[in-house]
């Protein structure tokens, strides 16, 4: 009947309008998630020969460069008790490769 063609119409429109109210938002998160991203890399480019507790190398990230540590160095634990250890051999420096 025309009232079950009219009924089925108003469903469909209804949603049609939820999907396009999804896609807008799926839109409006992808381009926050953009944004957080961008602030976020700008943030890391700021990070400059940064090392933890003089225990790593020197961490540097920069536009050019996206990943952070690229150096070792070889230590020994002495003891246990006061967790000291020394060095056997200094940082070894590798270049990026990518």
């Amino acid at each position: 009947t025309v009232e079950e063609v009219k009924a089925i119409a108003e469903q469909a429109a209804a949603r049609a309008q939820q999907v396009t109210e999804a896609a807008q938002r799926t839109a409006q998160v992808s381009r926050a998630g953009h944004k957080a991203v961008q602030d976020t890399m700008q943030g890391m480019e700021q990070i400059k020969d940064f090392t933890i507790l003089n225990t790593t190398g020197p961490i540097t990230y920069g536009p050019t460069r996206r990943h952070g540590l690229n150096a070792v160095r070889l230590m020994r634990a002495l003891k246990a008790s006061d967790a000291s250890y020394e060095q056997v051999l200094p940082y070894q420096v590798f270049r990026p490769l990518f």
